[in-house]
């Protein structure tokens, strides 16, 4: 049983502040038996009025360029491109090239060099995830009066203690699994389940997508007219293994007499193992199909924001963590590269910015934007603290809405690569990004002296970010995923020099 110490999410109290000569009040949170010293202390408070937007962000899961209606039209995503229609589509918005590291830019909205987090993810055996001192979005967006904090989805952010646990990091809600990779229907990863409430396991029946979403929806229908808001919906889709619902396979053309595709290329009659349940005759088909069984889950959030009436005063953020895994279904054409790559590919995604009451329907901007911009972006709309660490985001708002334009931001995409406006520099290549996207042509040797001055900025920026943290191991996957509230000893015939 996990103490009742770390459940820092389920216990609010109510006190006292004032801001511009205006009495709010704040909710503090109060442990039934006493407080840690490792504990955060989230103080939510008490807005006066509605005009604060409620924030929904969707996020895709290895979904890239290629993988959505509006930039493909043989992807069925009519819900997701109904966002872009009616909203600002950002053309050159970056991410980084892996899943754990994109999570931690948007939470932080800092590199997440800062935290040692640049390259991986969190596997299985990793002991470390998101460090206890830092502000994270949802921590500061309870500082602007967002009482309700949803994770619904894929946390992917450390699992090998209970301090990681989203309802310790800011959040009121979650309900979802703690690392990737998980089966569709069973909801299984190393044979054991990994689908949980707060901090519950529990077993339901389901696609979880379909789950996620039906969870998503409920939370808005019960949520307070008092205050805003904040859910954060990230996809396990359309993350491997490939599987997606019968449904959804024959909006995409599966012919059931074709068989489905086998491990190791052909196809076989039929499905022999769970794990091969939801495959449809190709990879790419059986992908497309979970594109569509995401973009139906979004089309009901969006139905739910509807009926709710609040839509129009609801910020609804959409776009993917990482470029796409071509082996795995996924395309990143035109785009040079995928997943795992600081190409385009694997670092430039679909994104838009939706909200009615202020952004233009059918927008477009080809400004550098990325993930570390969204913290920044959601602290200056609503007025949020933001912390003691500078964040290294924008305000993209600024762009969309104000129209600015920054002619010299660098964006950091890793120790290899760095992507101004202008130019791009990546694996000691360079690129006219803004005439050539497709990185066809190394303009080294032509343009020497813009080189130089890539490669010093690099430098400098990654001297300046980069910690070179070597990630802890040696963590043994508990029961149903459960996270202890104590140091569990390494697997045997492991040694973890870091613990």
């Amino acid at each position: 049983m996990l103490g009742h110490h770390w459940r820092l999410g389920l216990f609010e109290g109510i006190s006292a502040v004032s801001c511009c000569g205006i009495l709010f009040f704040c909710l503090c949170l109060v442990c039934a038996c006493g407080a840690s010293s490792e504990e955060k202390q989230v103080e939510p408070v008490k807005v006066a009025s509605r005009q604060k937007p409620n924030i929904v962000i969707l996020l895709a899961d290895d979904m890239g360029w290629n993988d959505v209606g509006f930039n493909n039209p043989e992807i069925v995503s009519p819900n997701i491109d109904r966002l872009a229609a009616e909203g600002a589509s950002m053309n050159r918005f970056y991410v980084s090239n892996t899943c754990t590291p994109s999570r931690v830019a948007l939470m932080t909205g800092r590199y997440p060099g800062r935290l040692g987090l640049t390259n991986g993810v969190l596997t299985p055996e990793r002991r470390d995830g998101l460090p206890r001192d830092e502000f994270l979005l949802p921590e500061m967006l309870a500082s602007a009066g967002y009482e309700e904090r949803a994770c619904f989805g894929k946390w992917h952010l450390g699992h090998a203690h209970v301090k990681f646990h989203p309802l310790n990091q800011g959040f009121t809600h979650f309900y979802g699994h703690y690392s990737g990779n998980i089966d569709y229907f069973e909801h299984t990863r190393r044979r054991q389940r990994d689908w949980h409430r707060n901090f519950e396991s529990v077993r339901e029946e389901g696609y979880s997508t379909d789950l996620l979403a039906a969870e998503a929806v409920k939370f808005i229908e019960n949520a307070s007219e008092d205050s805003p808001f904040f859910i954060y919906l990230p996809f396990n889709a359309p993350h491997e293994p490939l599987q997606a619902t019968d449904e959804d396979l024959l909006l995409n053309g599966f012919d059931p007499a074709k068989g489905v595709f086998a491990d190791g290329g052909g196809v076989k009659k039929k499905a022999t193992n769970t794990m091969e349940r939801g495959r449809g005759n190709s990879k790419r088909q059986t992908y497309k199909a979970m594109v569509t069984g995401m973009d139906r889950a979004i089309g009901a959030v969006m139905k739910a924001l509807k009926k709710k009436g609040v839509a129009d005063n609801t910020l609804v953020i959409f776009y993917s963590d990482n470029g796409a895994s071509m082996i795995q279904g996924g395309s990143n054409l035109p785009l040079k590269g995928a997943k795992g790559s600081l190409f385009e590919g694997g670092v430039r995604v679909p994104a838009v910015f939706w909200w009615p009451a202020r952004i233009a329907a059918g927008s477009k901007f080809d400004e550098v934007h990325g993930h570390v911009d969204i913290w920044k972006t959601l602290a200056e709309l609503t007025d949020a603290s933001q912390g003691q660490k500078k964040p290294d985001g924008v305000d993209v708002l600024a762009t969309i809405i104000d129209g600015s334009k920054d002619d010299k931001r660098s964006f950091y995409l890793g120790r290899k690569a760095l992507v101004t406006p202008k130019w791009k520099l990546v694996n000691n290549q360079l690129f006219a990004i803004d005439k050539d996207p497709l990185e066809t042509k190394d303009l080294s040797e032509e343009q020497p002296e813009i080189k130089k001055k890539m490669r010093g900025k690099l430098r400098r920026l990654r001297e300046k970010i980069e910690k070179g943290i070597e990630p802890s191991m040696g963590f043994p996957v508990q029961d149903n995923w459960e996270m202890p509230d104590h140091i569990v000893p390494d697997l045997p015939g492991k040694q973890d020099e870091n613990q």
